[in-house]
């Protein structure tokens, strides 16, 4: 083997290795940057299906986003726990609409908020129940709330174990209009729908405490690269500064005067 044949093929092998790292380097960075993975679950009326599609306040808020960025991935409807835990180990993954919660805030990467609304204890419209202390609320037989979500996550960091969490929240109003429980907890936005899916009147049941408010947001696995969220954090202030983020939440929000109730401290 000649000196020059040697010194051709190291540097055909050299330049072969620089050409597969640049490959795999940066462009797989700017692949994630374009694309990700994303999760949701049905939660009317943040996210649910209408003739065969996935539409809802939290639905319509990505599905702009995606289009501001020319994604075209399809959303994934998932289990909220399989959402969850996905969303919090896969790089590249989002759940949407999360509440961003103390208990959640260093499990994710955040974008939003995507919309707001208001979260309450609910008791039955003829209740006589006054509540002014996390220990009052210990007292109730039970607040039940939707299973593994926020308001169960926080109800249980603040001691409660009276707190009962169920997968299946489709009937969640209709089990406290009938007196089969005490409270829920839930936002007057998925508490306005069911009230009017089954006719009933908001009077039909009341507040008795706001809980702190928390934004609805899209969170990301903490491994996403830095590049996936400036642009879909830039996307949303672009909604957000041309008024198509408010004139989606104006669809769906409930007004402000339909149900209102005090702070409870420490909630």
């Amino acid at each position: 083997m000649s000196m020059e044949f040697l010194k051709t093929a190291i540097k055909r092998v050299c330049c072969g290795f620089v050409a597969i790292m640049l490959w795999s380097g940066p462009g797989l960075n700017l692949a994630q940057a374009k694309s990700v993975r994303l999760l949701t679950e049905i939660y009317p009326p943040l996210q649910y299906m209408e003739n065969g599609q996935l539409t809802g306040i939290g639905a319509e808020v990505v599905r702009e986003l995606q289009k501001r960025m020319g994604h075209v991935e399809p959303i994934e409807i998932l289990p909220w726990k399989r959402g969850y835990e996905q969303a919090k180990n896969r790089s590249g993954t989002g759940l949407f609409s999360m509440a961003r919660t103390p208990v959640r805030e260093d499990l994710f990467q955040w974008v939003g908020p995507l919309f707001a609304a208001n979260t309450f204890i609910f008791v039955h419209g003829d209740s006589k129940l006054k509540i002014s202390s996390i220990d009052d609320l210990a007292k109730l037989e039970q607040i039940v709330t939707q299973a593994g979500g926020a308001n169960h996550q926080y109800l249980q960091s603040l001691g409660l174990t009276n707190v009962l969490g169920v997968h299946d929240i489709s009937r969640i109003s209709h089990l406290l209009l009938n007196k089969r429980v005490t409270a829920i907890m839930s936002s007057d936005l998925f508490v306005a729908r069911q009230l009017q899916d089954m006719g009933e009147d908001y009077s039909s049941i009341q507040p008795v405490v706001r809980a702190s408010g928390w934004g609805s947001y899209i969170g990301f696995s903490p491994a996403t690269s830095p590049k996936v969220l400036r642009r879909w954090r830039t996307a949303l202030k672009s909604m957000r500064d041309d008024g198509t983020l408010q004139r989606i939440q104006d669809r769906y929000l409930p007004s402000s005067d339909v149900w209102d109730a005090p702070q409870l401290e420490g909630l």
